[in-house]
């Protein structure tokens, strides 16, 4: 085996791509990271990777700090052990881990050892896959896409849904996260009747044509309206519309509400993926 990391995006999706595709739910993600990477370009800090034997794609990795580094399925999971410890030897720092539940385990295994570190699942997901949207009853109102005017109003409520979904701050850092995502187009507004703003959420454009919806999030004084199924229908009609074959989204499975939400619209579960932390021992 061998590990070769990349400094081309287009030479890297040229050699993964394919690879990918064979578990398109599974890697909807890793596919969105790298379609965005191809558009805005690398940043110093970004890592692709690819675990090879005989140069075909064993596993894929892909990392943009401050986050966690994202894992492909693996064809042989002996690849998982032999990129932590490449990984090890070359003292990277991960804050975490995201994936399929086998090959996140097995590298949290492995990391753990090399690293003396400790890690700790932080959400066990579902992912789902949709392709074709189902009907439903429309509240009133309309879906648009956001603007640079509504910036303070969104980092509000990415800081509501951090603290309250992902059980982690909003930090001030990733305002500009924000600012590039409404100028690239991926944030979505539901506004109700009355033109006020009561459902975020977003679309992250893949690059098979098909996209990731995520995350979506509603303020409690507007829940149990159905802002947030209309939202999610309206996206995903848009992906169809645009001539992709499949929306795909992640779901906590402690959430029960966001589970039959998007079971409604029309998708079903394909795979399950999980999160995971890293921490020093002494934490």
């Amino acid at each position: 085996m061998q590990v070769q990391q990349y400094s081309d995006i287009s030479q890297f999706l040229t050699d993964t791509e394919p690879f990918l595709m064979q578990h398109e739910a599974t890697h909807c993600l890793l596919l969105g990271m790298m379609a965005r990477l191809a558009n805005q370009g690398l940043s110093d800090d970004a890592m692709l990777i690819v675990v090879k034997a005989d140069a075909v794609p064993l596993l894929v990795a892909v990392q943009t700090a401050p986050y966690n580094l994202a894992l492909s399925v693996a064809a042989d999971m002996a690849a998982v052990d032999y990129l932590a410890d490449r990984l090890a030897a070359q003292a990277i720092a991960l804050p975490g881990i995201n994936g399929g539940v086998a090959e996140t385990t097995r590298f949290a295994a492995r990391w753990q050892t090399l690293m003396e570190q400790q890690a700790k699942v932080t959400m066990d997901m579902k992912v789902h896959e949709l392709a074709q949207v189902s009907e439903i009853d429309y509240p009133v109102g309309q879906l648009r896409r956001a603007t640079i005017a509504d910036l303070d109003l969104l980092c509000e409520w990415f800081r509501d849904f951090y603290a309250e979904a992902m059980f982690r701050p909003f930090t001030d850092d990733m305002v500009g996260v924000v600012r590039q995502q409404i100028q690239d187009g991926i944030l979505y507004l539901w506004e109700d009747g009355n033109g006020v703003p009561v459902t975020m959420l977003g679309k992250h454009p893949m690059t098979s044509g098909n996209a990731r919806v995520g995350p979506v999030y509603t303020p409690l004084a507007y829940r149990c309206r159905g802002y947030g199924t209309a939202s999610v229908a309206r996206v995903s009609q848009q992906i169809l519309d645009a001539g992709g074959t499949a929306g795909f989204i992640f779901t906590d499975v402690t959430n029960p509400t966001s589970n039959s939400i998007y079971h409604k619209v029309g998708y079903r579960v394909v795979g399950d993926y999980q999160m995971m932390a890293f921490a020093d021992l002494a934490t």
